[in-house]
């Protein structure tokens, strides 16, 4: 007879590990809408910030695949560093975009999307530590989680009711798995 673990029907994650407390008791509803475009092996990741966001806000738009068709979208920003990218803002974004895959994968989405080129693109300087880096090291500085990233967004446009909101429901949710911590700083320990 197999033993299953228990699993929170809410967030996916086993009950020991649930997040759910952690979350907006109501969900968020932005200044901006959200599209994320998410690589369809990132949504299969046990722990992805991208189910803690669809649980958190109010109208999350959310594309999985590799290749996608030209969308429009009402004054779009696309947070991705590319070598074009702008370090300012457009004055209204009524629109962010994401991606959310590895950060491997997510150079092959955007380049297997030239029409995402053609976007607004915006590379932000993270003003917080990583949250996220506890249980993922980034390849590189710099680079963050999607939730991360929709959260530094918000401080930009001065959303920052929801940024600090989103930044509490993550920092639940990455103390609530202490094993991955270990291994993290095994791992960079070991190097």
């Amino acid at each position: 007879m197999q033993n299953k673990r228990s699993v929170c029907e809410n967030c996916k994650r086993p009950t020991k590990v649930c997040y759910c407390p952690g979350l907006p008791k109501e969900k968020l509803s932005l200044k901006a809408d959200l599209v994320i475009f998410q690589d369809p092996r990132e949504d299969k990741q046990a722990f992805n910030s991208v189910r803690l966001l669809e649980r958190s806000i109010e109208n999350v738009t959310i594309f999985k695949g590799r290749v996608f068709f030209e969308q429009q979208f009402n004054n779009p920003v696309l947070l991705y560093p590319s070598k074009n990218a702008s370090n300012t803002l457009p004055e209204h974004v009524g629109t962010i975009i994401l991606i959310d895959a590895t950060w491997k994968f997510a150079k092959n989405l955007y380049n297997k999307n030239p029409w995402l080129k053609n976007l607004p693109t915006v590379v932000l300087q993270p003003v917080h530590e990583p949250i996220y880096a506890a249980l993922r090291k980034p390849p590189k500085e710099g680079l963050i989680s999607t939730a991360e990233a929709l959260i530094l967004i918000l401080e930009f446009i001065g959303d920052l009711d929801n940024s600090n909101s989103l930044r509490s429901a993550l920092k639940y949710a990455v103390d609530a798995e202490p094993w991955q911590k270990e291994v993290y700083e095994k791992s960079n320990n070991d190097s």
